[in-house]
């Protein structure tokens, strides 16, 4: 997922539409023959990486092990990581690295204003376009034309806190954790834990786009439905009694029930501070971050993930994810000499030796670090690709957690698993976050009137001039 920061909608449009005009031009020029120096004085292809990782851990032992390698390339690591705040002014200042990431909600937003090149020639070549998971294709293409290869995907699952489910008595004779099934169970399950631990039976994050971005996971599971597109236009569609019930449900979890954390603006990091001090039981994620052990001390034997409960009307979960694009000026050189760092980072279908040794040494790192290992991930790639393969062997081998903690979560029968929505998504959570935010600052706050205003808001400043 993704964090980003809210956005004021009307402000946020008016830059991005003035943006996209003053750039066309240069987007045009850059199209038209304007050639770009991509080599060295010895030859080696020029190539600007972006999201290079700034603390050491296993992420940068990767990248430096890779870059090490790679020796017909000359890399250079660029620390800046995708947000929407800070896209806009890099693009447009012409700064963009080669290659960058992206959110797969971003893909529309990136093609539309020019900066991802195609890549579909690369795909094929290198015989990634088969081996796509059919669930995100729709999500790294447009108009039958690749513009992203797929680096990471997740599916939602619900975390738990094994210290409070042990106080609670959410365990059996085995240690192994008891997860509640539906929504209404987990309404019981954090209640019971609340009373008798004292402590948040569930963490409902607030902002940055992240309390928007689980509210719709959990209102999928009772039927709404977000936006829905007639006629070529789209349009806002979640001014209904099962939102309302979506949001009254997050107000009575605070205020009848006593079971969220007493702090009403909640961003990632300090719902994940608050789960690995047992502060909190359950939230929802897609597998266990290493930064709860790193950063906040968090034993990995207290840590457990399970299916994400049933609602009344579905069983769904979101699936997201990010992307590397490469900017659309990047030279054909620069594109083949990409596809060769993707593969020796890992990120691709196949496996170099090198991409299998750094796997391995990945493993070692998190085993050294006593991170977690062993949990299956929601891969970008089909089941029968040479990194699924070798990553669930090499993950079964080394697994370092009692399987029990893990396993409830890898089985997803019965279970939809979603993309977010298609259309200005990042806005549709910001939105949602100001909903959130009011129903636990304010007992009185009306449901139904903030479903109405947020439909309204979301109709008016976003939706309506999404193509």
């Amino acid at each position: 997922m993704k964090i980003h920061k809210k956005r004021k909608g009307n402000e946020m449009k008016k830059i991005f539409r003035i943006t996209c005009l003053a750039l066309g031009a240069v987007i045009m020029l850059s199209g038209c023959g304007i050639k770009t120096n991509d080599k060295t004085a010895d030859g080696k292809v020029k190539l600007s990486v972006g999201g290079w990782p700034t603390k050491e851990g296993p992420a940068l032992d990767s990248m430096n092990n890779a870059l090490k390698r790679l020796n017909e390339i000359e890399i250079t690591p660029d620390n800046w990581t995708f947000t929407v705040e800070t896209f806009l002014p890099k693009a447009a200042s012409g700064q963009l690295p080669n290659v960058y990431g992206i959110y797969f909600t971003e893909l529309n937003r990136i093609v539309d204003a020019g900066y991802a090149a195609d890549i579909t020639k690369q795909m094929k070549e290198y015989g990634y376009a088969d081996k796509v998971n059919p669930l995100i294709e729709d999500m790294v293409k447009r108009d039958g034309k690749f513009y992203v290869i797929p680096a990471e995907t997740y599916a939602m699952g619900l975390l738990a806190n094994m210290n409070l489910l042990r106080q609670a008595g959410y365990v059996d004779g085995d240690d192994n954790p008891i997860f509640p099934k539906t929504y209404d169970e987990l309404t019981e399950f954090a209640k019971t834990i609340a009373q008798k631990t004292g402590k948040a039976g569930f963490i409902m994050p607030t902002t940055g786009n992240n309390g928007g971005w689980h509210f719709t996971i959990i209102a999928w599971a009772n039927g709404v439905n977000f936006m829905e597109k007639k006629d070529g236009k789209w349009t806002a569609t979640f001014n209904t009694p099962e939102c309302v019930e979506v949001l009254q449900w997050i107000k009575d979890m605070k205020w009848k029930y006593n079971a969220l954390s007493s702090n009403a603006l909640v961003d990632m990091a300090e719902a994940q501070k608050l789960y690995a001090t047992d502060q909190g039981a359950f939230y929802l994620a897609s597998k266990p971050s290493d930064t709860l052990i790193s950063n906040y001390g968090m034993n990995k034997d207290d840590i457990a993930i399970g299916a994400i409960p049933a609602g009344k009307k579905a069983h769904v979960t979101l699936m997201g994810g990010s992307a590397k694009a490469l900017s659309a000026n990047s030279t054909e050189a620069q594109k083949d000499a990409a596809f060769k760092w993707f593969e020796y980072v890992g990120i691709t279908p196949f496996l170099t030796d090198a991409a299998k040794q750094s796997s391995e040494e990945t493993i070692k790192s998190k085993l050294k670090e006593n991170y977690i290992v062993g949990q299956k991930l929601f891969s970008p790639w089909s089941d029968d690709a040479e990194i699924n393969v070798f990553g669930r062997q090499l993950r079964k081998e080394n697994m370092n957690v009692k399987e029990s903690h893990l396993s409830q979560y890898e089985n997803f029968d019965g279970i939809t698993v979603k993309p977010e929505e298609p259309v200005c998504c990042q806005d549709l959570y910001g939105v949602l976050d100001s909903c959130i935010q009011a129903v636990l600052t304010d007992q009185n706050a009306d449901c139904a009137a903030l479903i109405a205003n947020a439909a309204k808001d979301f109709q008016t400043n976003f939706l309506d001039s999404a193509e």
